[in-house]
């Protein structure tokens, strides 16, 4: 049950819907909670409950067993590049704006090089995908705010594959967000995306 600072100590708060008042199910790091009765989500900031668009990804390579719903922020964004370079600035703008979709992975995992980080792949990827009616998602434990800077760290990697980052800087421009729970298949100690069909060591 998640606890918050209050002026006289620590305050509990009841792990509940702020709507229907239905009892969450969470993990001890999550921050974002996921009702099944409302099909909403909320992050927990605080000592408040802020609403949080939830959408579960339709599988497009699917495997036997019933998938597990991991959570990735999406934010549509408007990247705006800045360097005192004008011929790499000029460079970076060929492509740059292609990333108009940037995921970043909001669930706990082992570490692992950044060019394993699921969100980067899927931004590379600029995944379109339809949306189905689920009700269980996997613990988010990594809070908006901090999935946006995490964000800017994959663009850029992603724009260092071709141009040297160097004295480059980007800002975000988020024009739209929500976090989407994408399908993914455990088999043994692996587990393989739904949409992109990669397997990835999570746990």
């Amino acid at each position: 049950m998640p606890q918050a600072d209050a002026q006289a100590g620590l305050q509990v708060i009841p792990l509940k819907c702020p709507r229907c008042k239905t009892q969450l199910n969470a993990e001890d790091r999550d921050v974002v909670y996921y009702c099944a009765q409302c099909r909403e989500g909320f992050e927990l900031a605080g000592n408040k409950f802020f609403p949080v668009q939830v959408r579960f990804a339709l599988p497009q390579c699917s495997r036997q067993g019933t998938p597990v719903y991991l959570p990735l922020w999406c934010f549509s964004v408007a990247p705006e590049f800045q360097s005192k370079n004008r011929f790499k600035l000029t460079r970076i703008n060929q492509f740059g704006f292609a990333f108009r979709k940037v995921y970043v992975e909001g669930f706990s995992r082992q570490a692992t090089s950044l060019r394993l980080d699921i969100g980067l792949l899927y931004t590379n990827a600029q995944l379109e995908f339809e949306t189905v009616q689920y009700n269980t998602l996997r613990g988010c434990s990594r809070y908006r705010k901090d999935a946006l800077q995490f964000a800017k760290i994959i663009v850029l990697a992603l724009i260092d594959q071709k141009v040297d980052i160097t004295g480059v800087d980007v800002q975000l421009n988020v024009q739209d967000w929500n976090l989407v729970g994408f399908p993914f298949y455990k088999e043994g100690i692996a587990y393989y995306d739904g949409i992109l069909g990669k397997k990835f060591y999570i746990d």
